[in-house]
């Protein structure tokens, strides 16, 4: 009987050989006969301790089907074969087992060979060729790295190129080597592109804005990718200056005149119409819309630029004392040729920090607290201070955070506004109250799951420990840590689980941290494929 897999498919059917019968009797004088011996067709690729893990079939035990399935999954999830098949025969009073397999191949190196110029260079075809060291390596892979190249070629010119694979496989490690010879031949050059689309420019300021023709003397270039991009880029780089950020250039497509070797670019160019970005309601320069509407920076218009350019307007605003400053925008229909956003400003009344105090804190010192900070009174260098409600949010949250990863678990941090400061209109002074609340501190550590000696290592460099302040964002460091500590020590399924509960002492609390190690893996060998790294095989036995 046979049962077979091919690229990781399992097919639950029982195929007989000549040997023996498709019937359900004859199939069960196999099931249970003792295996008299294992064999492989081919040189093994796994070393003998890994074998033994990932197949069960042993000489002298009995054969089960569900036994001969499990080898086959075994041998495939290493990723060393491509086709398993396992062929039962009687033998003696029990059975001989066979597995014929086809090994998988992996990439051992990509050669490019011939006089490679400039655009593309030999790096550049490659990388092209998309095969990457100690990747799985299959016969169709050679004509997939042929067309990338040609795509590659064709781009910069090079239509009359060949391209001419050979493959070697190498003796160990089932690894193919792929040598590509290039010959270039003759280069294309451009000739006057093709454009749809109302470009709104001449054929000639195209051709000097693209540079693909030589000025003056009007001799075409040879054909490069970076140049057709440069082109393209420097085309729509026009028409955004010109406040056409809606601007639309594309390369359709290539045309290739085989006997004049002439390149013939196709575009489709969109000019779109002129952006005007205003203040209304309030005055603002254009130099200010331009640093804080990004649709100037992103050279494009969406909403979400828009709205990013409503935030930064009020922010600004705000960072110039305009606290109730508000901000909206609308786009207005184009109108010859010209689209028009407003940005409609409310600033309201103008205020100044001029006070920021902090009470409650016991724990740390005001000083600390405001290195936090982004609230800021009124200095020679912010002649009106620096205060927002995004602000004065964003520093109850930090404050709240410094506390509780001191062990302040019930912490509560608020602020008081005083507009009329000491009765004077516009001035503005803020408090930050903060109720500490009692500490928290953990009274014991224990770490399940590692050896003890491991435990007393770790330790000491856990961000929690006894007698410390106790902290949720400690445990998620100490996560990090222990992790990182396995994963550097061949420990890749390695889990970690925190978890504390109060202890007997009102705010104390004991921590447990349970390590699950898993199978730890070794590097069973290093190969090298002319000084660059293939990759590494490992085993999951207890050795190297």
């Amino acid at each position: 009987m046979k049962l077979h897999r091919k690229r990781g498919w399992t097919l639950g059917l029982w195929v007989f050989t000549s040997v023996c019968l498709a019937a359900p009797e004859q199939i069960s004088q196999f099931e249970g006969k003792p295996i008299v011996d294992i064999q492989f067709s081919s040189v093994q690729p796994l070393h003998p301790a890994d074998l033994a893990k990932v197949q069960p079939l042993k000489a002298g035990q009995p054969l089960r089907a569900t036994d001969v399935a499990h080898a086959i999954d075994g041998l495939f999830a290493t990723g060393r074969f491509q086709d398993i098949a396992v062929e039962v025969e009687p033998s003696g009073s029990g059975v001989r087992v066979r597995f014929v397999t086809k090994n998988a191949e992996f990439v051992g190196g990509v050669t490019v060979e011939g006089k490679v110029m400039e655009s593309p260079n030999r790096g550049q075809l490659t990388s092209t060729v998309n095969l990457s060291l100690g990747a799985p390596f299959h016969e169709e892979d050679v004509a997939h790295a042929v067309e990338n190249m040609h795509h590659l070629l064709e781009a910069n010119g090079l239509y009359e190129a060949e391209v001419t694979p050979s493959v070697e496989r190498g003796d160990k490690a089932q690894q193919v080597f792929l040598k590509l010879h290039v010959k270039e031949g003759k280069r294309a050059k451009y000739s006057t592109p093709v454009v749809e689309g109302q470009s709104m420019l001449s054929d000639d300021t195209i051709l000097r804005i693209t540079g693909w023709r030589i000025p003056l003397i009007h001799l075409w270039r040879h054909v490069t990718d970076a140049r057709t991009r440069k082109g393209l880029q420097n085309l729509l780089a026009k028409y955004q200056k010109q406040d056409r950020l809606l601007a639309r250039v594309e390369l359709k497509k290539l045309d290739y005149d085989y006997e004049r070797r002439q390149l013939h670019p196709n575009l489709s160019v969109t000019p779109g119409p002129i952006v005007k970005v205003k203040a209304i309601e309030t005055k603002l320069s254009k130099r200010v819309l331009k640093r804080y509407v990004p649709v100037f920076q992103e050279r494009t218009v969406d909403n979400d630029l828009l709205v990013e350019g409503k935030r930064n307007l009020h922010d600004y605003l705000q960072s110039q004392g305009y606290y109730d400053a508000e901000v909206e925008f609308r786009v207005q229909p184009p109108q010859n040729d010209v689209e028009t956003i407003e940005y409609v400003i409310s600033r309201g009344q103008r205020y100044k920090l001029v006070s920021l105090s902090i009470t409650g804190n016991k724990y740390f010192d005001s000083d600390t607290i405001r290195e936090r900070m982004f609230m800021e009174p009124s200095s020679f260098q912010l002649r009106h201070g620096r205060y927002s409600e995004a602000f004065r949010r964003k520093d109850e949250e930090n404050i709240s955070n410094l506390y509780r990863s001191n062990g302040f678990r019930d912490v509560k941090v608020n602020s008081v506004v005083d507009r009329n400061y000491k009765g004077k209109p516009g001035n503005v002074a803020v408090t930050v109250r903060i109720d500490e609340g009692p500490q928290w501190f953990v009274d014991d550590l224990e770490i399940q799951g590692v050896p003890r000696e491991k435990a007393d290592e770790l330790t000491p460099q856990l961000a929690t420990s006894a007698g410390q302040p106790f902290s949720e964002s400690s445990l998620a460091v100490d996560r990090d840590f222990v992790l990182n500590d396995y994963f550097s020590r061949g420990f890749p399924n390695a889990t970690f689980n925190a978890s504390w509960q109060p202890a007997g002492t009102p705010y104390h609390s004991n921590v447990v941290y349970t390590v699950v190690e898993g199978e730890r893996q070794y590097v069973r060998e290093v190969l090298t494929s002319a000084y660059v790294p293939l990759g590494l095989l490992w085993s999951r036995n207890g050795s190297p």
